[in-house]
């Protein structure tokens, strides 16, 4: 039988806090592709019901990036999960309608941060799950 392709695909996983996420993006070292425009409600939406499951301590999908030849990763999630948690570590929009925590309704990463600083460290804290693809060629 005759072979396909001397090249494969391979993954390893790497468990990487909010916290190592966000400088990462900052530094470059995580870049996220052209994104379809989302309302402003459905990203409040999105983030607020990440936010939601990461206080609880839910596990949270994995992340698969592809890791490019100057060693950043390149995101390639479809539904922007990752991308809209930056939005609001940047403070561009606010928690909105959470179940459990309803305390925090409204409230932007400053305000997380200053009224309730525990809370906000789980948040930093919390680690996905990426899924590091790796492309080789002989």
């Amino acid at each position: 039988m005759e072979k396909f392709s001397d090249s494969y695909i391979d993954s390893y996983e790497k468990k990487i806090s909010v916290r190592q996420i966000y400088q990462m993006y900052q530094e470059q070292k995580i870049v996220f592709p052209m994104a379809p425009p989302m309302k402003r409600a459905a990203k409040i939406e999105r983030i607020s019901g990440m936010v939601e499951i990461i206080l609880l301590g839910f596990a949270l999908p994995a992340v698969y990036v592809s890791e490019r030849q100057d060693g950043s990763l390149l995101v390639l999630e479809a539904d922007d999960r990752l991308w809209c948690l930056i939005g609001f570590l940047e403070g561009h929009y606010p928690v909105r309608g959470l179940e459990f925590y309803p305390e925090l309704d409204g409230c932007g990463i400053e305000q997380l941060e200053q009224q309730f600083p525990r809370r906000t460290s789980w948040l930093y804290d919390y680690r996905f799950s990426f899924q590091i693809i790796e492309y080789t060629t002989p």
